[in-house]
């Protein structure tokens, strides 16, 4: 079967299916190249379908599709398709309705909301005088002048609503583990969950030295190679109990993905350099973590130096109304050094009191929810993104949204590079199966399958 017909059994352009040919390496010609059978499956795959007859079952228009000549000229073929369109039934017009989750939306969804080809929408941009990519965004108002054009109402959802409520309530008799679920955790539903903490500091204090030095201590402990594997986010384990650390590039960082609603950290270490004292970084990074609301913790780091000075910085802290529980005040401290390893025992096992103290809590047994900690296209592998689950158990062969795109899970990777079949709240993996990179901080959540999925883009 060549690439055009395949792309409309799948639902994409042969342009985009010829760029996932690319990702999972295979080389074609153009667009009048054959596939066999096994790329076929290799592609349905990639696009989260079990099987080539389920991607027919899943874009049932694909019979009525047309295929075009790329060397055609776009005007005349937007026009042409254009009257088409505008020539529906005034009262079927009035009955269809789109609403868009935010006042923007990319070109493509939204010309496959219209049920229309990318180009003839780029092409009704231009006769407006706006010139858009099909990866640009559009504003709602322009949205709304074109969709009255292919006779549909275009506006944005009333309300905010919870994707996983509606789809368990919606779908109660298709799947019988949602029956039990409801709109919020009960609280013997609730189970403890380990805290996810943040390293914050002045760029020379030793905040990467000391996030290795835990890394490697308890992490790898008694294995070569180290972690193979980076995801943003690793998991150690203490005394029976673990803890989540999520290695942020920088505060910049950490403000963004909170003001997108990834309040991801429950316990910020601040580092601080027990020879230099508080640096304006320092502070900055203080005011990132108040500002959050979060828990916080010092770590007085480089304590193996003949200059360190712990006292002097304890008073620099006070003048800055952060009092040490030590000098009076409420705040933990500890002692460390990167360089030695001491102190890093300590440090963990106040983590694990401040969690206790913090009661943190979270339901494993429902589908899950979280964040995106990074993302990125992957050779081999194609769109990956990082998550941290803040709430369920996100499992291999789940259905899910990602900011702006879904997927079928395909596989979880964890922070030492092995897959797992599932992980929990708290839990960092790197997700595979998603039809597109998403963003850092997008949230993501599973719903009942792939169907249910796409409805939410």
């Amino acid at each position: 079967m060549n690439i055009k017909d395949v792309a409309l059994n799948v639902g994409v352009s042969p342009d985009e299916l010829i760029e996932i040919l690319n990702d999972i390496n295979i080389s074609v010609d153009g667009i009048s190249a054959e596939l066999d059978s096994g790329q076929i499956e290799k592609v349905c795959d990639e696009l989260g379908y079990s099987s080539f007859e389920e991607a027919k079952k899943d874009n049932p228009n694909n019979e009525k599709a047309q295929s075009f000549d790329k060397n055609d000229d776009i005007d005349n073929q937007s026009n042409k398709e254009s009257i088409d369109e505008k020539s529906i039934d005034e009262d079927v017009k009035t009955e269809k309705i789109i609403e868009l989750k935010k006042p923007k939306v990319l070109v493509k969804e939204f010309a496959d909301l219209l049920d229309v080809k990318p180009n003839i929408l780029i092409a009704e941009l231009m006769r407006m005088n706006i010139f858009a990519s099909i990866n640009a965004e559009i504003d709602l108002s322009v949205a709304k002048k074109i969709g009255e054009n292919y006779g549909y109402e275009v506006k944005k959802e009333d309300k905010k609503r919870s994707l996983i409520s509606d789809n368990i309530v919606g779908n109660k008799k298709d799947n019988d583990s949602f029956e039990k679920q409801e709109l919020h955790d009960s609280p013997e539903s609730l189970l403890p969950r380990p805290p996810v903490v943040t390293f914050m500091g002045h760029v020379d204090h030793g905040k990467t030295s000391l996030l290795d030095r835990v890394r490697n201590s308890q992490v790898v402990k008694g294995e070569s190679g180290g972690i193979t594997q980076h995801i943003g986010a690793y998991t150690v384990d203490i005394n029976d109990e673990k803890i989540t650390f999520l290695d942020t590039p920088g505060h910049a960082a950490f403000t963004s993905m909170r003001a997108r609603g990834a309040n991801l950290t429950d316990v910020v270490v601040l580092v601080v350099a027990a020879d230099d004292g508080v640096m304006p970084q320092t502070l900055e990074a203080l005011k990132h973590a108040q500002a959050a609301d979060v828990c916080i913790i010092i770590a007085i780091n480089k304590m193996d130096l003949p200059a360190a000075n712990p006292d002097r910085l304890k008073q620099q802290l006070q003048e800055n109304d952060l009092t040490v529980e030590d000098w009076g005040g409420s705040i933990g401290c500890c002692n460390v050094s990167a360089e030695t390893g001491d102190g890093i025992d300590g440090l963990l096992e106040r983590i694990l009191l401040e969690s206790e103290m913090l009661e943190l809590k979270a339901n494993p047994n429902r589908p899950a929810n979280g964040y995106v900690v990074e993302a990125q296209m992957e050779a081999g592998m194609g769109p990956t993104a990082s998550v941290l689950i803040t709430n369920g158990t996100l499992a291999v062969g789940d259905s899910l949204i990602c900011g702006k795109y879904w997927g079928r899970v395909k596989a979880l990777i964890n922070d030492k590079g092995n897959k797992v079949r599932s992980a929990g709240p708290s839990m960092a993996v790197k997700v595979l199966g998603l039809v597109n990179v998403p963003g850092a901080g997008d949230q993501f959540e599973v719903l009942k399958n792939e169907k249910d999925a796409k409805k939410e883009i």
